[in-house]
């Protein structure tokens, strides 16, 4: 009971924003009740006081509500309940109470449903159900008893306690089992199961906007919450591992001004003309979480993608940032991208480099750099020797080489200033030399763009968490945010084409990720897989992910059964088998379709005949077939009692009930026989003169056992102990025959026939 009420307080401790301590409060209130209320009756509240302590927490509700119900109007019924549950406590516990405090609990579990998403939370609720489940279970037994409350009962033992708690853990299996398939198989509308409010913090990453600050990526690479799970596949469909890290582009960002990045792509409009397929590509089936409202994330370049349920992505024609469209809801998605084996190849679809570099509105926004630090920049270069720096090639490879040298610069997260006084960049090339792939990223782009070199800063991810249990996949987290440069080359006599350069070094970055989380790989999978399935099918499972997981799949076996057996059924009638007789068949058909439906027929006559079959009130036979098989029955069990002298006497264990009446013990319907043959022991034992045969109902009750369901035959000799155990287990205090009334008031002796029967 105690953890009923704690798992949902700290359920809803657990999505409150600002929370307060609900959980110790309900921790020393949920002891001080049980013991100073339940245990030494000391503290408890009065029927005139109660309603005031409950009207004050009613009172608090409403100042509560008025305050929040535009922010959140269910959290404060939630703190009602708190405050309603805290007073039940102090109560003197009835059945009445116990039902009051189950159904506040689960009313309590749903708010706090309302306010969580996380795996914790899941793991949590599944503990409560469990526990709700068993506490139901044993109220539903303390009822049963009650009803036979003054029965001779057995004590509790741990035999009896075995079988109560495989029960209720078999009871909880079932109902979990039943819930599950119903959570599955129930119509779905809609696009998501589970929504939250679009302005709840935390649901977007900083660093994927249309404005960021440089530096604001590493906010989150010290995060090892999940971002995406990706499973790719090659053109045929077979499982596609990477040779290198991947580089999971997301957002591109052109302008550049006093440590801020923008995107501004404002002046053409998003368009997707995605173009056929290749011969060779990469399918990346992608699982993407709450990241940003508009911006996805693919491997570049992409010639096509779409959601799962068919809408199209668009991809924008300035900046081959793809994103979804306006029909598309917000929120986590499942979505397809289908990209180009080559990386170096251009973007379908994407305005051309050669045209870019002919546009001077284009070319004069990837070369933008601003007027306080072109000649520190240029003056920079100037001091690496670099022979050929109007060489774009040279240029890139030498300053590439000069940002990864590990003498030079090193990999960190901290973004500490060095001189506050001048560019956020120009203080990382002179001052720090030290920094995270956005500051990488930014110093080559501006280096380049010094040099008139066309270049724009790309955020996204890089690389992954690999993870074979469910299948191939690449979990990408957090830590793997990561930032590099886009720039335009034209190699002699090549056309102009986008590279992708990586300035950040490589260790360094591999440290520092392998640093965020030091879980064992195996551990971290089986986490991994949990995360996916709670967020996939549980949070997330919304039409689309029902018609894919069930609908789907199962209309798809159907479809293809049914179409096998309809080409098979073509095949044979087109070209029967050698020997085969159509006329012969159907024959046979109709004759057995005739049997099945006679037979039908004289079943229901049969049983519908009331002087044929039916018996009276008494369970006397009254129909001729009922008779008949009576009488059958009689005749078997004689000739089996002819052929077996020692066949069980099972009638002793009604000799021994009857002994045992006359000790005034009767066996209660709810003990089974083994419980109730400890407990008359145990109370033979009190009584005088009862020791000696304290130990008689245990042993036979162990030879009712063998013979009854262990189908063993009892010997001569075994006959004659029971017979003599029984003697004796009757007349102990002296008393003669027992004699039990016949069902007219005439007296009748016990039939002591090993033959009597008894119906259990």
């Amino acid at each position: 009971m105690c953890s009923s009420i704690f798992f949902p307080t700290l359920g809803l401790w657990m999505g409150e924003e600002t929370p307060l301590p609900y959980p110790w409060l309900m921790l020393f209130c949920l002891v001080a009740s049980y013991a100073f209320t339940d245990q030494w009756s000391m503290l408890y509240f009065r029927a005139s006081v109660a309603p005031w302590f409950g009207a004050a927490a009613i009172v608090q509700f409403v100042r509560e509500e008025l305050a929040n119900y535009r922010i959140d109007p269910v959290l404060p019924l939630g703190h009602l309940f708190l405050w309603l549950l805290m007073i039940l406590l102090f109560h003197k516990k009835t059945m009445r109470i116990y039902w009051y405090i189950i159904f506040m609990s689960f009313l309590l579990m749903l708010i706090a449903a309302l306010h969580n998403s996380s795996l914790a939370f899941g793991i949590l609720m599944g503990g409560y159900l469990t526990l709700i489940i068993w506490t139901l279970s044993q109220f539903t037994l303390v009822r049963t008893a009650d009803q036979f409350r003054g029965v001779a009962v057995s004590r509790q033992t741990n035999s009896r306690l075995r079988p109560i708690v495989a029960g209720s853990v078999a009871s909880s299996a079932i109902i979990f089992a039943v819930a599950l398939l119903l959570f599955l198989v129930v119509p779905r509308r809609g696009q998501t199961a589970w929504s939250q409010a679009a302005n709840r913090p935390g649901q977007y990453l900083t660093g994927f906007d249309e404005r960021i600050r440089l530096g604001q990526l590493g906010t989150i690479l010290e995060s090892d919450e999940e971002v995406m799970v990706v499973r790719m596949f090659d053109e045929k469909g077979q499982p596609y591992r990477p040779v290198d890290e991947p580089y999971w582009r997301g957002v591109a960002l052109v302008h550049y001004q006093e440590g801020r990045w923008e995107r501004r792509v404002d002046a053409d409009p998003k368009e997707s003309p995605w173009s056929e397929p290749p011969d060779r590509f990469i399918r990346q089936d992608i699982r993407l979480q709450a990241v940003h409202r508009d911006v996805l994330f693919g491997l570049r370049p992409a010639f096509r993608g779409q959601t799962q349920s068919g809408e199209p992505l668009v991809l924008d024609r300035l900046d081959g940032t793809l994103s979804r469209s306006g029909e598309i809801p917000t929120g986590p998605l499942q979505y397809t991208v289908e990209s180009l084996a080559d990386g170096s190849t251009s973007q379908p679809s994407e305005l051309s480099a050669r045209r870019m570099l002919r546009d001077q509105h284009f070319l004069s926004a990837l070369t933008q750099v601003p007027a306080n630090l072109r000649t520190p920049l240029r003056a920079y270069v100037a001091r690496l020797n670099i022979s050929s720096a109007d060489d774009p090639m040279a240029l890139i490879g030498s300053l590439m080489a000069h940002l990864q040298d590990p003498e030079i610069f090193d990999y960190t997260l901290r973004a500490a200033v060095a001189d506050p006084d001048i560019d956020p960049v120009l203080d990382f090339l002179v001052n720090r030399k030290e920094g995270h792939c956005e500051y990488f990223a930014s110093a080559l782009a501006l280096l380049l763009r010094a040099h008139d070199v066309p270049a724009r800063v790309v955020n996204g991810f890089k690389g992954g968490d690999l993870n074979d249990i469910l299948g191939p996949s690449i979990v990408v987290r957090q830590k793997h945010a990561h930032s590099w440069v886009e720039a335009i080359v034209r190699p002699a006599d090549q056309p102009a084409r986008w590279i992708t350069l990586d300035p950040t070094p490589g260790p360094g970055r591999q440290r520092q990720v392998a640093l965020v989380d030091r879980t064992p790989p195996l551990i971290r999978q089986v986490r991994d897989v949990s995360r996916q399935v709670w967020s996939y099918y549980v949070l997330n499972f919304n039409s689309t992910e029902q018609e894919a997981a069930i609908y789907g799949p199962v209309r798809e076996y159907v479809t293809m059964q049914t179409q096998q057996l309809v080409t098979a059924a073509k095949a044979t009638w087109t070209n029967p088998p050698r020997g085969f007789n159509w006329l012969a068949a159907a024959l046979a058909s109709a004759i057995t379709m005739l049997l099945i439906v006679l037979f039908k027929l004289l079943s229901h006559m049969l049983s519908s005949a009331t002087l044929v079959w039916d018996e009276n009130g008494q369970g006397d036979s009254a129909g001729f077939f009922a008779r008949l098989l009576h009488g059958i029955h009689k005749l078997l069990a004689r000739w089996s009692l002819l052929k077996s002298p020692a066949r069980p006497r099972i009638a002793f264990y009604d000799q021994l009930l009857l002994a045992l009446e006359s000790h005034g013990l009767l066996k209660p319907l709810t003990s089974t026989p083994r419980q109730f043959a400890q407990h008359a022991g145990l109370e033979l034992q009190r009584r005088p003169g009862g020791i000696a045969v304290a130990h008689i109902p245990d042993e036979l009750i162990d030879r009712y056992y063998q013979v009854r369901f262990g189908h063993r035959h009892l010997t001569p000799s075994q006959t004659h102990e029971i017979d003599r155990q029984l003697s004796e287990l009757t007349t102990k205090k002296g008393r003669g025959p027992i004699f039990r009334n016949g069902p007219e008031g005439a007296s009748h002796k016990l039939d002591l026939s090993p033959f009597s029967p008894r119906k259990e």
